[in-house]
C-alpha cells in the first residue's frame, strides 16, 4: 500500500529547512563515533576498543546512509519548489496576457 503526501507549495521551504537543520545536527554526531585508544592500555581494553570501534563503524555507515537520504530529500524538495515557482510564473504570465488582450 502506497501512501501519498500532499503539501501546499508555501509549506515546502519550511520543510526543506527542517531537513537541512536535521542534516546539520547529524554531521557532528557522526564524527564522534569511535574511541582513539584503550583507556587502560591492557589486553582487555584493547579488545573492547576493537569491538567497540567495529560496532561504531557500522553505526557510522548507517548514519552516513541516513545523511544521504536527507540530502536527497532536500534536493527533491528544492526541485519541487523550483517547479512550483516556474509554474506560478508561467501561469501569471498567461493570465497577464489574457487580461491585456
Amino acid at each position: 500500500m502506497e501512501s501519498e503526501l500532499r503539501l501546499r507549495p508555501e509549506m515546502i521551504p519550511a520543510l526543506r529547512q527542517a531537513y537541512q537543520d536535521a542534516l546539520d545536527r547529524l554531521r557532528p554526531a557522526r564524527d564522534g563515533f569511535g574511541i582513539d585508544g584503550p583507556a587502560m592500555g591492557d589486553q582487555a581494553s584493547a579488545e573492547f576498543l576493537a569491538g567497540f570501534n567495529r560496532h561504531s563503524g557500522a553505526l557510522s555507515d548507517e548514519v552516513t546512509a541516513f545523511e544521504q537520504r536527507l540530502r536527497e530529500t532536500i534536493e527533491t524538495l528544492g526541485a519541487i519548489e523550483r517547479a512550483y515557482e516556474r509554474h506560478e510564473t508561467t501561469t501569471a504570465a498567461a493570465l497577464s496576457r489574457r487580461l491585456e488582450g
